[in-house]
């Protein structure tokens, strides 16, 4: 999970493919192999493999078998259909995910409200008052919890949104705050990513 938070998908992808290998090497399967095939899929989506990437995330999710993680796992399903175009899917995908028990606690629940507006945000005919929403949302719950990688997350994603509408001096405000607490990883893809914005900004 450290890859994903820090959206560094290209090692994480390497990891499930290494995963991958050595399950099928030992023959254990199962839950063991589904979660690296999940992960493959949704890495090769945010890598711009798109129609392969959600070929073995639906693959994968469609062999999950335990309550675990299900919300999430769908909500990552739910924004590769919404990234392919398929945003009736991914949108009706995404609504399943929000009623289902958070079983992973609050990281999970703060995730998918962050694919939730990243979905909403997305569509041709963006829904920017409920990506506002639920972006605020996940930073609610990672606040919560202390959770400063996910709140940081949320928080790129509603500066940008927020940089769209030309609410330059809030969204600067908001990711000053919470990147500020940031003393160290600076090289990390999630933090380069907030740092770059915020520049745009005018914050750095």
């Amino acid at each position: 999970w450290a890859l994903i938070d820090a959206r560094d998908f290209g090692e994480a992808r390497l990891w499930a493919e290494d995963c991958m290998q050595a399950q099928a090497e030992s023959g254990e399967y199962g839950i063991l192999l589904t979660f690296p095939l999940i992960l493959r899929g949704w890495c090769d989506v945010m890598l711009g493999r798109v129609d392969e990437g959600l070929n073995t995330l639906r693959e994968g999710v469609d062999g999950w078998a335990v309550p675990m993680g299900t919300a999430f796992l769908k909500g990552w399903h739910a924004v590769a259909l919404s990234i392919a175009g398929r945003d009736d899917e991914g949108r009706l995908d995404m609504e399943e995910a929000m009623v289902i028990p958070q079983w992973n606690g609050p990281h999970v629940a703060a995730d998918v409200q962050r694919l939730y507006g990243d979905l909403l945000a997305g569509l041709p005919e963006p829904d920017l008052a409920a990506a506002e929403a639920a972006y605020r949302k996940a930073i609610e719950i990672a606040r919560g919890f202390g959770n400063r990688t996910d709140e940081l997350n949320a928080t790129t994603s509603l500066a940008r949104l927020l940089k769209a509408q030309g609410r330059i001096a809030e969204a600067r405000d908001l990711l000053g705050q919470i990147y500020g607490w940031f003393t160290e990883g600076h090289e990390l893809p999630y933090l380069v990513e907030a740092r770059e914005l915020l520049e745009e900004l005018g914050g750095v």
